[in-house]
């Protein structure tokens, strides 16, 4: 990813964005963090709109399929660059962000394991790993495959199996 493609992206020169951004740091450093506070906050406002914990987090994701879908997985891109760019300071500004992400998932795993809807004894930290991994995996194998296949449909069958393991203790596809 470079200026020249993003200028190219958003209609803008080169110049238009050095007026407002220093490099190509600064760049990835608002994006990466604009991706993960707004999957943050539809963790938040779903949690909030009267459902259960589960509900909430399977509203969410959902959510969170359908804008990486409207985006062709930009968020999941900027990452990718993140890590080639292999500057420590924004890998680990990105690192928190997706700490924070998933720290919210076991979250609302550890709700649902209060309210009874997620079996007692499972890993919290291991499963909201899981969770947010299974959404990076996912949104990178359609990246790769230049979207060849439907990411929420995809998702949905994957999500199927995480939650069977979760409830049950049994991983099983629907």
């Amino acid at each position: 990813m470079t200026i020249k493609e993003i200028a190219k992206e958003i209609r803008l020169s080169e110049g238009a964005i050095y007026r407002h951004f220093r490099n190509k740091r600064d760049i990835m450093s608002l994006m990466a963090e604009n991706a993960a506070e707004a999957m943050c906050a539809d963790i938040g406002r779903s949690f909030t709109a009267g459902r259960t914990p589960l509900q909430a987090l399977e509203h969410a994701l959902q959510k969170h399929m359908s804008h990486i879908e409207q985006r062709q997985g930009v968020s999941f891109l900027v990452v990718a660059e993140v890590v080639s760019l292999g500057e420590g300071k924004l890998k680990g500004e990105v690192s928190a962000a997706l700490d924070r992400y998933t720290s919210l998932i076991k979250d609302l795993l550890a709700a649902g394991v209060k309210a009874g809807e997620v079996r007692e004894g499972v890993d919290l930290d291991a499963a909201g790993l899981l969770v947010a991994s299974m959404i990076h995996g996912l949104v990178n194998t359609w990246s790769l495959s230049n979207h060849g296949f439907d990411l929420e449909e995809r998702y949905e069958v994957l999500w199927a199996i995480i939650r069977a393991g979760l409830v049950t203790g049994r991983c099983q596809s629907t």
